[in-house]
């Protein structure tokens, strides 16, 4: 086909009056494919402006958006900074808990139960405390399993420092009841604590209040107390625990 073209075109331009300078052969050696993929395709030079376009668009509404952005964003004022700074103190845990470090792990329980009546046996029992770090080491969670006077026992408590109140809380659930105890306090010495709780009593309907001791013997033993009005209003102590820290 291309040969049949290029001799058409010379006889056409031999017909013509005027210059009769012969005219450059052309060549017809070249496949057909390959001269149809010389010639320019408007297509594809569209596709590549398309394309163009497009990514200069793209590029144009994200710096738009940055624009419209920085401009419905102002700055904060005093007053904003200082509330979200006083937001963030209150969120951060801080040395106050670290120092709960020391109850973290798993620990063996001897609970002594002391009745009201005086003379009477002491109740004893055991079980077993997993203590771990909860919400980003806010709070220490307490799962505890045993039994209570020959029934299975078992409880869950969290105890962490509150950042605003400046005390330390928590508190405590378990099957003996299906109210919540509640608890606040703070340090009384290096290593001791004491806590004022309430909870609800079952023989009265009414609130009670509790108050617990803890003492860190050391790294492996802490010793828990705990008080609670007796009939004629005064405190008794009415349980403690001894935690010893499980062997591995």
């Amino acid at each position: 086909m291309a040969h049949r073209r290029s001799t058409r075109c010379r006889g056409e331009l031999a017909r013509l009056p005027g210059d009769r300078t012969a005219l450059p052969e052309f060549s017809s050696d070249l496949p057909a494919a390959e001269i149809q993929s010389a010639r320019p395709n408007p297509r594809r030079k569209f596709r590549r402006n398309s394309m163009k376009l497009k990514a200069c668009l793209g590029a144009c509404v994200v710096v738009f958006s940055s624009i419209v952005f920085a401009q419905e964003s102002p700055k904060m004022t005093a007053e904003e900074k200082a509330q979200m700074d006083a937001m963030m103190r209150a969120a951060t845990p801080g040395d106050a808990h670290k120092k709960l470090a020391t109850m973290i792990g798993t620990w063996d329980a001897k609970v002594k139960m002391y009745p009201m009546q005086p003379g009477a046996p002491v109740q004893e029992s055991t079980g077993v405390s997993e203590n771990k770090w909860v919400l980003g080491g806010r709070w220490v969670q307490e799962t505890f399993t045993g039994n209570f006077m020959g029934m299975p026992f078992s409880g869950i408590g969290y105890t962490g420092y509150d950042n605003v109140k400046k005390q330390y809380v928590g508190t405590w659930m378990d099957t003996m009841s299906t109210s919540v105890m509640t608890s606040s306090g703070g340090a009384t010495g290096e290593k001791t604590y004491e806590f004022n709780s309430t909870m609800d009593d079952p023989m009265t309907g009414k609130t009670m209040p509790v108050k617990s001791t803890m003492r860190i013997v050391d790294d492996n033993q802490h010793v828990m107390e705990m008080w609670a009005p007796a009939p004629d209003g005064k405190m008794f102590k009415m349980m403690e625990i001894t935690y010893t820290r499980k062997k591995s």
